[in-house]
């Protein structure tokens, strides 16, 4: 009989806000905007909450937000470096977009002799330390599950048992949906 998978999903929520925000903290606590070619890329909570996210243009951020251009070079050095660790645990690590990261623990146990979850939590807290950047992680049977709820959980590592998963997501807002495109967001939030 087959292992049951652990997929992983380690975030590094609002990665370029954070980078900005090491690189100047006085940027710390306000309403900031990170964008690109114009476009706001990223947004702090604080800027969030006042109608700024991704998509908005730089100059309507700017009335409610500090605006920094994302600084491709940190995000990229920040991204391999959070690799480097996460392949001490498992080779299969697979990096999306967005500040996340996909790990394969299945039969890692044999190996280290620990839960995937352990190996999960020491990684996190590994990433978390190395990049002076918090970071959640979700351990699920599959990676959109341990995606969705690694954006969505308080806890630093979460963990959705094999049969839990639709009840554990079903609350979720459409917006954590990983590789759905804008329109399929969109309609899938009409159809509630």
């Amino acid at each position: 009989m087959d292992a049951e998978r652990e997929i992983a999903s380690l975030v590094l929520p609002g990665l370029p806000v954070a980078l900005a925000r090491q690189r100047d903290p006085e940027l710390r606590g306000r309403p900031l905007a990170v964008t690109r070619g114009g476009t706001v890329v990223a947004a702090s909570g604080e800027a969030r909450a006042k109608g700024i996210a991704p998509g908005l243009s730089a100059e309507r951020a700017r009335n409610g937000a500090a605006v920094v251009p994302l600084d491709t070079d940190a995000v990229r050095r920040a991204r391999r470096r959070v690799g480097e660790t996460l392949s001490r645990y498992t080779p299969k690590v697979e990096g999306e977009g967005g500040g996340a990261w996909y790990l394969d623990l299945t039969g890692t146990r044999r190996h280290w002799r620990r839960p995937g979850v352990d190996l999960l939590a020491e990684a996190s807290r590994q990433v978390a330390t190395d990049l002076e950047l918090p970071a959640r992680a979700a351990l699920a049977t599959g990676k959109a599950v341990a995606r969705m709820t690694a954006a969505r959980s308080e806890e630093e590592v979460a963990r959705v048992p094999a049969g839990e998963e639709a009840a554990r997501i079903r609350d979720f807002p459409v917006a954590v949906l990983p590789e759905a495109g804008r329109e399929q967001r969109f309609r899938l939030a009409r159809l509630g």
